[in-house]
């Protein structure tokens, strides 16, 4: 290989052929757990959060279909680097909804836990008045 190869994700290394059918599987993936996320027992903020990252998934097979398979940085240099721009900015933006839905899914797991103890609590109270309505007491 001589010096003056330069290796780039221009047309030359990753054909349209090649992104466009990746890209189209996983957007059909990302379609399918949309509906999935459709269904009742899913808690809604949990939907929300995991359907806008959905969103910005797509958003991100469009950028980085675009600048890998049709935007030569020798032709247009510019546009090349906005389209990587805009990809890089985009999963930045996805590791920030992936933190928020960490932060969901912690939210939602304590919420439930709290509730468990509660019911819990009123059980072992429940169990414990009717031993002292009986005459028993708790030993």
């Amino acid at each position: 290989m001589d010096a003056s190869h330069t290796w780039t994700l221009a047309q030359t290394h990753l054909q349209p052929m090649v992104a466009v059918p990746i890209a189209m599987l996983l957007g059909m993936a990302c379609v399918y757990y949309w509906i999935r996320l459709g269904r009742p027992e899913t808690p809604p903020p949990r939907r929300r959060i995991r359907r806008i990252s959905l969103g910005v998934v797509l958003i991100e097979l469009v950028a980085l279909v675009a600048a890998s398979s049709f935007i030569d940085p020798d032709l247009n240099p510019a546009e090349y680097v906005v389209m990587w721009t805009v990809a890089m900015f985009l999963l930045i933006g996805l590791v920030i909804l992936a933190l928020l839905d960490y932060v969901t899914t912690v939210r939602l797991h304590v919420s439930a836990m709290s509730e468990e103890i509660a019911e819990e609590s009123n059980r072992i109270r429940a169990a414990m008045d009717a031993a002292r309505r009986d005459g028993g007491g708790i030993e």
